[in-house]
């Protein structure tokens, strides 16, 4: 987490994009979800939603969503030449991904997975 905080107090110019994954917990399921940091203060992220939620009204793409940061599940970090920084959950799903499934995954997020 000191990594993420630390790109929201100095950005690098490389960095395409920083993220959160939150979970959003709804009546027995839930939602995890990528959001964008915009703030840290004292334990609280100021997050961007990138996408929608669909078990909770309200929590669409473009709204601010205020998340403590033990509700932090991951994060991570891209930056322009496709180098992920963090992102351990997207990780593990790429570990168990068959090779076309990987191919597939790399030609369209542009990541480099080392």
């Amino acid at each position: 987490m000191n990594v993420v905080r630390q790109a929201l107090l100095a950005p690098k110019a490389s960095y395409t994009f920083v993220g959160l994954k939150v979970r959003f917990l709804g009546e027995g399921t839930f939602e995890d979800i990528w959001t964008e940091p915009m703030d840290y203060y004292n334990g609280i992220f100021t997050t961007q939603m990138v996408e929608g939620v669909t078990l909770r009204m309200g929590l669409h793409p473009e709204r601010l969503v205020r998340v403590p940061e033990k509700d932090v599940l991951d994060w991570m970090i891209v930056e322009n030449d496709g180098t992920l920084i963090g992102g351990y959950t997207i990780r593990l799903a790429y570990e168990h991904m068959t090779s076309e499934e990987k191919e597939e995954f790399i030609r369209i997020t542009g990541y480099l997975m080392e």
